[in-house]
């Protein structure tokens, strides 16, 4: 059931419980575009695969949903977050960034000390989503356009194990009452999810 087109359904099913087709005019076809090239961009490799996409996405949202965070974060940053969450992964080579560094692969060369996998991964997606029949973000305009690829790269970003206590270090120093309140504890608590 939770294979082939049945992960396709299940990020269906999470863009339509969060309202985003109908928000960002994403039409049926441009999504299935969308999943169909990012799903092709992923390797079969053990673990960083395409069903290992949908797990996080789909716990993403479940957290998402459980913490009530879909009544604090508005259906933009919500589009951020899933849309980073899916792609966070693609065309993984299934080795560490350190593994790339030290081997000095061609990506290790070109990406060497900043997040090695990760910057892939960003460079991978935006190929796709670039795409005009796989721009999911095509409504948006030049301002928004601008704050969701912002958004989409610092999410991917974060993802770099490398960089996991720092940014819980950093998220120890903001205050939590007003966490939401904020440009930089709403990215923080992104981040943290």
């Amino acid at each position: 059931k939770f294979k082939g087109i049945g992960l396709f359904k299940v990020m269906y099913y999470l863009f339509d419980h969060f309202g985003l087709f109908s928000t960002f005019k994403i039409t049926n076809e441009t999504f299935f575009h969308f999943l169909f090239d990012l799903r092709n961009s992923y390797n079969r490799v053990p673990y960083h695969n395409w069903m290992h996409a949908v797990d996080v996405t789909q716990f993403l949202a479940y957290s998402i949903n459980t913490s009530d965070l879909s009544k604090i974060f508005t259906k933009f940053e919500i589009l951020g977050m899933l849309t980073a969450a899916i792609c966070h992964d693609a065309n993984h080579d299934g080795f560490s960034n350190q593994y790339n560094v030290n081997a000095q692969t061609p990506l290790g060369i070109l990406f060497k000390n900043q997040s090695v996998m990760e910057t892939h991964h960003c460079s991978v997606s935006i190929g796709i989503i670039t795409k005009d029949e796989c721009n999911i973000f095509k409504i948006l305009n030049e301002n928004e356009s601008t704050q969701m690829w912002t958004l989409f790269i610092n999410l991917i970003l974060a993802t770099d194990m490398a960089k996991h206590f720092s940014i819980l270090e950093s998220a120890k120093k903001i205050d939590t009452v007003n966490l939401s309140n904020t440009d930089e504890g709403r990215l923080m608590i992104m981040k943290l999810l």
